[in-house]
């Protein structure tokens, strides 16, 4: 590449480390707004000189880890002007921001002819490289973190804006740690280990209710539903893969959207080089990504290439809203690590969507996921991945807060730590023996009026099991040809929490 000396002459005065998220990082944390004092959200908030980066939610709140250190952090947002702020990260830090719009947003242009812009020659180095890149990773095994948490606002009900009202009216959180299992070209399984569903339509039972009736012996059986506001609760739910020509995200769209690095991806969209770094001794390119057609199914935003490798080192590409059948918003920001130049696999997602689900009340939702502990091409067997797409463990439902403290790589929000700690205690509250046995006494309470005319029934609510007896007047038959008969009938029900 002929540009490719001077970028590198250019950036080795910089020389910045990536910032994974380690156990010891800091929090920083903050809320931006425009000049009207109003929270704006989508603003990309990264770490000048790295490919890391946030977006802010519906309420223009972001939070980013970082190691001890100085940083620049920046704030970017289409029509605004960007902000860059210093900071020495030694312990928690608030920064809050306020952006100022442009006088004037020009239209981007594309240099043509003997001036083309040099990101249509590193987008081409990254089409040629992407069959490669398919064929090299057959099989991947990783440890997989994924926590959904949504957030409901309603301008006309003070509860939703409260931050100390967090009832599943107003959160709803679902977290769990699972091994990922994936097969070319686009299989997934994931077996759970560990499963918290706090969410307002539960599925925490994957329900098994088994009950036998004494007349006719039917089996009942009843599944929940997961509150469908969450998205990525498991990895079936997409597949981001770029370097496949469409991408087939059913939840999201009824029809594929066509990569920024696909072989037709000059027919569609448009491309701007913003800026090279240095991270991890490796030369970065950033890459702005424009749509040529407002309505296709098409993604606009950032992709980060990586230099001699040209494999995607990172994305921050947002969706166009007319393409989504149920968001009203929504963008990812998904890492990769590339390694030996051959084989390139995801370690960070976070996806970032909206709702609108009335003029005055929006959902917001913020899904985060962390790859670990990766086996590239492992054997991985055709009759393992046919049982099951998403499979839980016996003990999955039986991890408490203190499990998940040690296990989770995320920080928890403010709000998000007093949902689950008033969750929790509800839930000890509610297995309690003094709880049960009150539950119990509201249904096993036999007088005339049961025996005579509603029926008999007994509840054990720790063992989770019930019994029927039909009341006298129904036990009673007399017709003309039979005459007098006395039917003694009921039903047992015993239920099973256990996933399956």
């Amino acid at each position: 590449m002929k540009a490719k000396k001077i970028f590198i002459q250019a950036f080795t005065t910089f020389a910045f480390v990536v910032l994974s998220l380690f156990s010891n990082a800091q929090i920083v944390q903050g809320t931006v707004t425009d000049q009207d004092g109003d929270p704006v959200s989508f603003v990309a908030v990264f770490v000048k000189g790295t490919s890391y980066g946030v977006l802010t939610n519906g309420k223009g709140e972001y939070v980013l880890e970082l190691a001890s250190g100085e940083h620049t952090v920046v704030f970017q947002m289409s029509g605004f002007r960007e902000e860059e702020r210093k900071i020495t990260v030694n312990g928690p830090i608030k920064l809050n921001m306020k952006l100022i719009i442009e006088d004037e947003v020009l239209d981007m242009v594309v240099v043509k002819s003997d001036r083309e812009d040099p990101a249509y020659e590193i987008i081409r180095s990254a089409i040629s490289k992407r069959k490669m890149y398919k064929e090299k990773l057959k099989t991947l095994k990783s440890d997989a973190y994924i926590r959904a948490v949504l957030e409901y606002e309603n301008l006309k009900s003070i509860d939703t804006v409260n931050d100390e009202l967090i009832t599943r009216k107003r959160v709803n959180l679902i977290e769990s740690q699972s091994k990922v299992y994936y097969v070319a070209p686009n299989r997934f399984k994931e077996v759970k280990s560990a499963y918290r569903d706090l969410a307002e339509n539960k599925s925490q039972t994957t329900g098994v209710s088994v009950g036998m009736d004494v007349e006719d012996g039917r089996n009942r059986r009843s599944i929940d539903v997961t509150n469908p506001l969450l998205f990525f609760t498991n990895v079936n739910d997409g597949n981001f893969d770029f370097y496949r020509n469409l991408l087939d995200l059913p939840t999201l769209s009824e029809s594929p959207y066509t990569s920024p690095i696909s072989s037709n991806a000059f027919l569609v969209y448009r491309f701007k080089f913003i800026e090279s770094f240095i991270e991890e001794n490796r030369l970065v390119f950033k890459i702005q990504v424009i749509p040529r057609f407002k309505g296709g199914k098409l993604f606009q935003g950032i992709i980060y290439i990586e230099d001699i490798s040209f494999g995607i080192k990172a994305v921050d590409l947002e969706l166009n809203p007319y393409s989504l059948k149920f968001f009203s918003k929504f963008r990812l920001i998904q890492d990769y690590h590339i390694q030996g130049d051959s084989v390139i696999y995801p370690s960070r997602q976070e996806f970032y969507y909206e709702t609108r689900q009335s003029q005055n009340k929006t959902s917001y939702g913020k899904t985060i996921v962390k790859y670990e502990n990766h086996e590239i091409n492992p054997k991985i067997s055709r009759r393992f991945m046919s049982q099951g797409q998403t499979i839980y463990t016996d003990s999955s439902y039986e991890r408490n807060e203190d499990y998940w403290s040690i296990v989770r790589p995320f920080s928890l929000k403010s709000v998000e730590a007093k949902f689950i700690k008033t969750q929790d205690s509800i839930r000890l509250h509610r297995s309690s023996a003094e709880f049960l046995a009150r539950q119990d006494s509201v249904y096993n309470n036999l007088n005339v009026w049961n025996f005579l005319l509603n029926g008999i029934v007994h509840k054990n609510f720790r063992k989770k099991t019930s019994w029927f007896i039909y009341p006298l007047i129904a036990q009673i038959q007399v017709n003309l040809v039979d005459g007098y008969r006395h039917t003694l009938g009921g039903a047992y029900n015993k239920e099973w929490v256990k996933a399956n």
